[in-house]
């Protein structure tokens, strides 16, 4: 099937929805998606395809909608049933855009459109393709291609393709006994490929022509009705659907709630270099980041907390951020309200519990560490891959190598996890000797070394 043309397709974007009759399903999927998700944009367009298709294609009591509901995270756009809807975002924090789209078209049984989203609404009017004028390009080329078997004479190459074509042009068919019968075997050649074997013999019907026709006939050759477009057009016939199309794309929320203490940064400028720098990362799919140093921790929890605030304000993340000891930290002194969260593990019985408000979580090492010793039907590894990757983006605040090198059986996998590490460093304190040895350190478990953070 292929469109012929559009007569009125238009294209508004943030227009009011007026699809009647719209889908239970998904109206109450769209209700809970409003308790974690809020409207980004949506677009409404209706309009009248043309097109031809097959009588057997056709249903005149249809009048059918297609829902089609898709969810977008780094990896790509995924599609998903709208039963799936609830219980995939539950379990899929990762994701942060959800499509859903709706053709309303009657008179057809199915209808596919697809959107591309860097392209806009074009008022140009479309490039058809005219099979008609492909076909006749074809034959003519065949006809002087080809070279027949008999006389290389004029006479005998016109004889030869009128018997191939078929009868002259207002012909009438001859019943004297003097008329020649011909009949003629064409052979395709390899000048032309149309998809198909190389070569295939194909026999054409008895043709009767007589000679005196053929001796005054023009030299112009015309056409015989063999066109397949012509059969094509016997069994089908233009018809007009009326399309309806609603598209709604929608984000994770997120209510900036770390924005004051975004503002509160002194050298605002120099956290908009160093979090700009995360935020590369992060968009590119980098979400496991580890930061360390040699004793200045209290620096190294600033650092820690003006990206989180970064990250949370401009790429609208949930930012969780595994430290040790959080009532004695900045964090719980900078961070007011934070609630008690429980969050499942896998497929245990157990939970694991963190400490949160819109735009951030914390979650201690000792949490961590007593999940290991309770884990029965997974393993430990199994679970820091799952926390990493149902997080939106993890800031690993490390103790120092001494207490990492106690607990191997912690850390160990923890440090499987990283896919960058920083190092905090103060003027007239760290040592060089020091700041070597953590390097080293992380780069024997192959973890990329991002660098060095200067703390005044």
């Amino acid at each position: 099937m292929g469109a012929r043309k559009i007569e009125a397709y238009d294209i508004q974007e943030n227009e009011e929805l007026s699809i009647e009759g719209k889908n239970e399903n998904v109206c109450k999927s769209e209700h809970r998606l409003a308790d974690v998700f809020e409207l980004d944009k949506k677009l409404h367009a209706k309009g009248n395809l043309v097109f031809n298709k097959p009588e057997h294609y056709f249903d005149s009591d249809s009048d059918e909608k297609q829902t089609r509901i898709s969810v977008v995270d780094k990896h790509g756009e995924k599609e998903i049933n709208q039963r799936e809807l609830e219980s995939y975002l539950t379990q899929n924090k990762k994701i942060n855009r959800i499509v859903i789209e709706e053709v309303k078209a009657n008179d057809v049984k199915r209808t596919n459109l697809i959107f591309d989203s860097k392209k806009k609404a074009r008022s140009k009017e479309p490039i058809y393709v005219d099979a008609a004028s492909i076909e006749a390009r074809v034959n003519k080329e065949f006809i002087a291609n080809t070279h027949f078997s008999k006389g290389n004479s004029l006479k005998s190459e016109f004889e030869e393709a009128v018997a191939l074509l078929g009868q002259l042009p207002n012909q009438k068919p001859s019943t004297k006994s003097s008329t020649k019968t011909e009949k003629v075997q064409a052979e395709m050649i390899d000048d032309i490929d149309f998809g198909t074997s190389a070569k295939k013999a194909h026999a054409v019907e008895v043709i009767e022509v007589e000679p005196k026709a053929k001796e005054e006939a023009s030299e112009e050759i015309v056409f015989a009705n063999l066109s397949m477009g012509e059969e094509n057009e016997k069994s089908s016939k233009e018809r007009t659907a009326e399309v309806e199309i609603s598209r709604h794309e929608f984000r994770r929320k997120n209510n900036k709630s770390l924005s004051k203490l975004y503002y509160k940064v002194k050298n605002h400028i120099e956290l908009f270099k160093l979090g700009d720098s995360y935020l590369r990362d992060f968009n590119r799919g980098i979400k496991s980041l580890a930061f360390n140093s040699t004793g200045v921790k209290g620096e190294r929890e600033k650092t820690v907390l003006g990206v989180t605030s970064f990250l949370n304000y401009n790429a609208k993340v949930t930012v969780t951020v595994v430290t040790d000891d959080l009532q004695k930290s900045l964090y719980h002194n900078y961070i007011k309200d934070l609630e008690e969260i429980k969050k499942p593990i896998l497929n245990e019985d157990i939970q694991y519990t963190c400490y949160g408000t819109q735009g951030v979580e914390f979650v201690e090492f000792s949490e961590i560490c007593d999940v290991m010793y309770q884990l029965g039907n997974s393993t430990f590894e199994e679970f820091i891959e799952n926390f990493v990757e149902s997080s939106d983006v993890v800031l690993w605040d490390l103790p120092d190598l001494k207490e990492m090198d106690n607990k191997k059986e912690v850390f160990y996998p923890v440090i499987r996890s990283l896919e960058s590490v920083s190092l905090i460093v103060k003027t007239n304190y760290s040592k060089y000797a020091e700041l070597h040895k953590i390097k080293d350190y992380f780069e024997k478990y192959k973890v990329p070394f991002k660098g060095l953070v200067l703390a005044e």
